[in-house]
This record gives C-alpha cells, structure tokens and sequence, in this order.
C-alpha cells in the first residue's frame, strides 16, 4: 500500500510542468523544510509536498509492462498543468498509482520516474505531479487528479 504521508514540503516542481502564475515559497517553522502555495484570483490555494512512495517508486514505474491495462478510468485533460490535470477514477490508491504509471509509460515510452509530489487545494481536490525524464532526456511535470482514490 501506497504511503501519502507528506515527507518534504514541494516546491521545485513549481518551475517545471504543473506551475501556475502567483507562487510563493517560504520556509517553514521549525525544521527548513519549505512550503510551496499557489493562488490566483480565480482559484482556490493549491499546497504541494513531496511524498513518501513506498520503498522504490522507481522500481515500481520501472515494473510496469507493455500493453499492461490499468485498473482504472482516465478523463480530464493532459496533465501539463493542474488546470488540465489527468483524472483518475479508481477504487484504491494501490489501482490509481499503478494506473498513473501506466498513462505515463503510453504517453511517453522510454521515460523514468525522476520525482513524485503531492498537491491538493481548498476544495478538497487531490492531486499528484509526476515528474519523469523523457527518452530524449528532457524532464516534463505530469499533473493527476487522484482524488477518486485517496485514502482508500
């Protein structure tokens, strides 16, 4: 089972990929970790963290199999931001990562996981950001709602 237990608080996927205009970053109380905020003036607040994922979560982006099918279904957008976020429907959090890995070895064959985040906002919407390095070598920032899922 998947941990969602925030370990680091997120802000360096703020730059690439899921980034949305009004940012700011400060650090926290007491122990240096930083907290990453996004708003603007049409949208609830979005907090991002980093996550622990298990004990390889490499390991597990690398097991998934060609032609393997999700457990899951896939609507929304194309994940290049939290706007047009990939929505995952699945009936636990162990179906919706694995599915998130699977579109992301369909959409970008040859790539490796480099980075998982957490992110959720004001509304009580759930969201993960994938950061993979592609097969030319070039990081891209993949945006899922995995809000069906969390907690389950």
């Amino acid at each position: 089972m998947r941990s969602l237990i925030p370990t680091f608080l997120f802000a360096a996927a703020l730059a690439a990929g899921c980034s949305r205009s009004g940012s700011s970053v400060a650090p926290a109380a007491s122990d240096g970790q930083k907290i990453a905020q996004d708003s603007s003036s049409n949208s609830s607040t979005v907090t991002r963290t980093d996550i622990a994922s298990g004990p390889d979560p490499a390991s597990a982006y690398a097991s998934v199999r060609d032609g393997e099918k999700a457990q899951a279904k896939f609507s929304g957008g194309d994940g290049s931001s939290i706007k047009e976020a990939v929505v995952i429907t699945a009936s636990s959090e162990e179906k919706g990562y694995r599915a998130a890995y699977i579109w992301l070895r369909e959409h970008y064959p040859g790539s490796r996981l480099q980075r998982e985040g957490f992110a959720y906002d004001d509304a009580g919407t759930y969201y993960t950001e994938i950061t993979i390095v592609m097969a030319d070598g070039k990081s891209r920032t993949v945006c899922f709602e995995t809000t069906s899922f969390y907690g389950k």
